[in-house]
């Protein structure tokens, strides 16, 4: 098995439309209602000129009543795991047993409040809560339990492998040996160390650093992992850091003429941020075409991506991690 937030079949929330849950009419079409309705009401009032006080009160009310609706489809759509926020978020979570993670603790001292965690990490711990009802069996609430363990926990995966895994070991083992009479002895040594199945390995990726998760977020995992309640009596745990496979970002950016050329190559440098933001998830390739696509913002005419030469390919127990980032100004696209 293998899942992890980036990789999660859970639904993709940001995809979901806003519902319209109130009817949002126009203030035309509700003003042209009422003007109907009062003529129907009185049809010798035929006085519609614009200054007179009961257009004017038409107006105002249609006007109110306009902000009043948008007000309750905001206030019903807060009730919405893809569009709550803050408070209505933790009312959402505490429908499923799951508060919201602190941070960093509030300093006594300086009068800092805590930090708490971000509205779209703990929306998503929210969404995959409901696999963790089932223990720690299925993929998902091995991942749910992990991020939950600690707040230094940006993302984890579960795998474990498959019988085909363990064929393909004993296989090679033979064509390697040939099959001569030390065979025996090379096998059972092989599939001791050989990872069967309910052996499960869960990789932790950092909030901080390059993402090596240190000794003590592991520590706080495995003893949420192996704790007799949570994991099944069948599986044998095993908490382990992400493995970080680093890279580096070289870039020139040739732009379109204009007055400032340095605002430009900062926004393209906040885009290159999110992006290598939003993809710091294990199994998540650092792709080309999207450190481009992130780089060519407004201004930018062309962008010549020399490093990584090729796509960052990584498995779901890797992410990748950008040591240096080179924007280059290359001048005026002619």
């Amino acid at each position: 098995m293998v899942s992890s937030i980036a990789t999660s079949p859970a639904v993709d929330l940001s995809g979901l439309p806003a519902p319209v849950i109130v009817d949002q009419p126009g203030f035309e079409t509700r003003f042209a209602a009422k003007i109907a309705n009062l003529v129907g009401l009185i049809p010798e009032f035929d006085a519609l000129l614009e200054s007179d006080p009961a257009i004017k009160l038409i107006e105002a009310d249609s006007y109110d009543e306009m902000v009043l609706a948008q007000a309750f489809n905001y206030a019903a759509q807060s009730m919405l795991l893809a569009f709550a926020s803050g408070g209505s978020l933790d009312h959402l979570g505490a429908l499923m047993d799951v508060a919201r993670l602190e941070m960093t603790p509030a300093n006594i001292e300086t009068g800092d409040p805590a930090v708490m965690e971000s509205d779209d990490d703990f929306r998503h711990r929210i969404l995959i809560a409901p696999h963790s009802f089932s223990v720690a069996g299925p993929e998902l609430a091995y991942v749910y339990h992990a991020v939950s363990a600690s707040s230094d926990v940006l993302d984890a995966t579960a795998t474990s492998p498959e019988p085909d895994d363990i064929k393909a070991l004993v296989n090679s083992v033979l064509v390697d040996e040939g099959a001569d009479p030390g065979l025996i002895a090379i096998m059972a040594a092989a599939l001791d160390t050989a990872k069967w199945p309910g052996d499960v390995d869960v990789s932790i990726l950092s909030r901080t650093g390059d993402g090596t998760a240190p000794p003590e977020t592991l520590a706080a995992v495995e003893s949420v992992l192996t704790d007799d309640e949570v994991r099944p009596l069948t599986d044998n745990v095993t908490v382990q850091s992400a493995e970080i496979v680093d890279f580096d970002i070289l870039a020139d950016l040739y732009l379109y003429a204009g007055p400032d050329s340095g605002l430009i190559m900062d926004t393209a440098a906040s885009s290159l941020a999110i992006y290598l933001a939003d993809n710091r998830r294990l199994g998540r390739d650092i792709t080309r075409a999207g450190i481009i696509a992130a780089l060519k913002v407004a201004g930018v005419q062309n962008v010549i991506l020399h490093e990584p030469a090729v796509d960052l390919v990584v498995t779901e127990m890797q992410a990748g991690n950008a040591v240096t980032i080179t924007l280059t100004n290359a001048g005026n696209a002619e």
